[in-house]
């Protein structure tokens, strides 16, 4: 059980980073959020069932 909730951590951690890059990316280039940032965010909570602060990006 230790071992999956490490997984766990882990693919939550990553997709923060993929979910940043792809914001600061998509920001720089539109100056605003883009459609696949926020797709991106709504997989993520579904995937972990949590809700996430769109704010922090």
């Amino acid at each position: 059980m230790i071992d999956k909730d490490r997984n766990l951590s882990a693919i939550k951690k990553f997709y923060v980073k993929l979910l940043s890059f792809f914001e600061i990316f998509s920001y720089k280039a539109t100056g605003n959020q883009s459609i696949f940032s926020r797709w991106l965010i709504l997989q993520q909570s579904k995937i972990f069932n949590c809700k996430l602060d769109v704010s922090t990006f």
